[in-house]
C-alpha cells in the first residue's frame, strides 16, 4: 500500500496490507501486514501517525487480524484475532483486541471453543 500526502508529495509504502482503516480525524492509519517473505513489515497490526510521520507495531504476531475499529478520539484500537496458525480443521478462535495508542499494553477478550 503507498500513502501520499498531496500536499507534500511525500510517499510512505507499507507492505503486504490485507486490511487498513483511517481514524474518524483522519490523523492514524491503522492497518494489518501479513508480513509475507519480508524483513521490513513483520507479520501483524499497525498504526501509523500521520501528523507524526511515525510507525507504531501494536501486535507481532502471524494469524487473522480484521475488523479494525477506532474510538471517536483516535486513541484506542480495536480488532478480532486468530493467531492459530496450523492447518487444523478447526473453527478459527477469534479473541478481540484493544490498545491504547502510543501505550505498550494491550487487552485480550477471548470465547472458549465448542468441540
Amino acid at each position: 500500500m503507498v500513502l501520499r500526502d498531496l500536499l507534500t508529495a511525500r510517499q510512505d509504502t507499507f507492505l503486504y496490507v490485507t486490511q487498513y482503516l483511517f481514524d474518524e480525524k483522519g490523523t492514524k492509519l491503522a492497518f494489518v501486514s501479513s508480513g509475507k517473505d519480508s524483513l521490513q513489515f513483520t507479520a501483524g497490526v499497525y498504526v501509523y501517525d500521520l501528523n507524526k510521520k511515525a510507525l507504531q507495531q501494536v501486535l507481532n504476531l502471524p494469524g487473522k487480524h480484521q475488523n479494525l475499529t477506532w474510538d471517536e478520539a483516535g486513541t484506542q484500537l480495536a480488532f478480532v484475532s486468530d493467531t492459530d496458525t496450523t492447518k487444523a480443521n478447526e473453527k478459527p478462535l477469534f479473541a478481540i483486541l484493544t490498545c491504547t495508542i502510543g501505550k505498550k499494553s494491550k487487552k485480550r477478550y477471548q470465547a472458549g471453543r465448542k468441540r
